[in-house]
């Protein structure tokens, strides 16, 4: 609870979303999923892990796209999924050295 005068408090009512997984995302849940949370109007909106499927870049473009299509504050966590993939040879060095590069460039 936030207090929100002297000796009143008012609830807040926060979202938790984790693995949404873009890039391997069915749009159809998504939509739904917009539509509860909009519905819903909760304070904010946590995102903890696997934001992306491989870590590439047009997944977290997309994630955040649709995020900020929400219109409600949001935080998110970064999880494994959100590395360049490991099977990728020319990402075994971005993993290695920045794995959370694009993950801090376009989430936060």
């Amino acid at each position: 609870m936030i207090e929100s005068s002297a000796n009143s408090f008012s609830p807040v009512q926060l979202v938790h979303l984790s693995d949404i997984h873009f890039g391997a995302v069915d749009h159809t849940v998504l939509e739904r999923v917009a539509a509860y949370i909009r519905d819903l109007r909760p304070s904010a909106i946590i995102v903890a892990g696997d934001i992306t499927q491989s870590g590439r870049r047009r997944e977290f473009v997309a994630a955040h796209a649709w995020l900020e299509s929400l219109g409600i504050s949001w935080i998110a966590a970064p999880g494994n999924h959100d590395t360049p993939a490991m099977h990728l040879p020319l990402q075994v060095p971005a993993r290695a050295f920045a794995p959370f590069h694009r993950y801090e460039r376009h989430i936060g």
